[in-house]
């Protein structure tokens, strides 16, 4: 299994770099075990006419429903230079109440991993 490390080239061609979230959001499981789920966030987005979504933005809210709230939380990034205003959203809504309560339902949901 392959971790992403932050600072490989792959991790920037992905978009990765322009992600909310440090790369502690995967715990013990590299990030190929989340594609699925990161995969088909992106359809459903898509098939909902909700917005197109880049790689980065599907990977943020699939893992940010899937993870945990303290991990979410302490994985956020405090600030990110390739994607400000991306960040601010992602940090918005997960300092929201709304969204704590949502992720107690959605955290490692089996369902949310095979939409």
């Amino acid at each position: 299994m392959s971790f992403v490390n932050p600072e490989s080239e792959i991790y920037f061609r992905s978009g990765l770099a322009k992600s909310a979230f440090k790369s502690t959001i995967y715990q013990d499981f590299p990030l190929d075990y989340y594609l699925q789920g990161i995969n088909d966030t992106s359809k459903l987005l898509y098939q909902l006419k909700l917005f197109k979504s880049k790689f980065y933005q599907s990977h943020d809210a699939f893992l940010m429903h899937y993870k945990p709230y303290d991990v979410v939380y302490k994985s956020l990034k405090k600030s990110n230079q390739a994607a400000p205003l991306w960040n601010r959203i992602i940090q918005e809504a997960v300092n929201n109440k709304d969204f704590y309560d949502l992720n107690k339902i959605t955290q490692n949901s089996y369902e949310l991993m095979h939409l």
